[in-house]
């Protein structure tokens, strides 16, 4: 049968965005349903190369070892689907991510991870609804495009190693906290402060300022820092 699209004119508004396993799910779907190449690519809204090569990562060992069968992988990932009906190809993402010595995001997990975020969840509530470290779950948040920077993440739910419920950490170590320094306050000392959120620094001086202002002070008389800082202990 032949290809009725057009490479260049496919839109890959998706192109280099992670492949999540909820989208491979419907690749897979799509495959078994005998879509071809380009209008997978067209529906994704990725490359026809990146379709393959998903498509080429979801095939089993021996299939992978077939002539060509990157060229042709979504149409062996068809044969495999059709021969087998119930194939295992989730199990092809956790071996790869195995191999990578990485995290293997299952669908469950990636949902979890999201509506947690969406709720401002703490550290705690995450790792205990996804089972991921701190440090993997700030990665995917990143790769998955749900923040612009780590900053993002520091700034709503904490450091990584913050929790809610430990009003006396004792392990400060490579824990990041902000400092608020504001210099040339009316009838007061320059204010000083830890916190361990941007935003709370940030409210903090808003509070600070008010109060100059109300003392009858201007805002060009203000010398104002804030810069983050890790601890060290001795």
């Amino acid at each position: 049968m032949s290809e009725t699209y057009d490479s260049e004119r496919v839109a890959t508004v998706r192109a280099g965005e992670p492949w999540l396993t909820a989208e491979c799910r419907r690749l897979v779907e799509q495959v078994r349903a005998g879509k071809q190449v380009m209008e997978l690519a067209a529906k994704f809204g990725r490359t026809d190369t990146a379709i393959r090569a998903r498509c080429h990562m979801l095939l089993p060992l021996q299939r992978r070892a077939e002539h060509n069968s990157k060229r042709l992988a979504v149409e062996l990932l068809g044969l495999e689907l059709h021969d087998n009906p119930g194939y295992d190809w989730e199990q092809q993402l956790r071996d790869h991510a195995a191999a990578a010595g990485k995290l293997y995001w299952s669908e469950a997990m990636d949902q979890a991870l999201l509506e947690g975020w969406q709720r401002g969840a703490s550290w705690d509530e995450l790792v205990t609804a996804t089972g991921a470290t701190e440090r993997e779950m700030a990665q995917r948040l990143k790769r998955r495009g749900l923040v612009a920077s780590q900053q993002e993440i520091l700034d709503r739910i904490g450091p990584i190693g913050y929790t809610r419920n430990d009003q006396n950490p004792t392990d400060l170590d490579d824990i990041p906290l902000w400092v608020l320094v504001v210099a040339g306050l009316r009838s007061q000392p320059p204010h000083v402060s830890l916190h361990t959120r941007r935003s709370g620094a940030e409210r903090t001086l808003n509070g600070v300022v008010t109060q100059h202002l109300a003392d009858g002070g201007s805002t060009v008389d203000l010398s104002i820092t804030i810069v983050p800082r890790t601890p060290t202990t001795r």
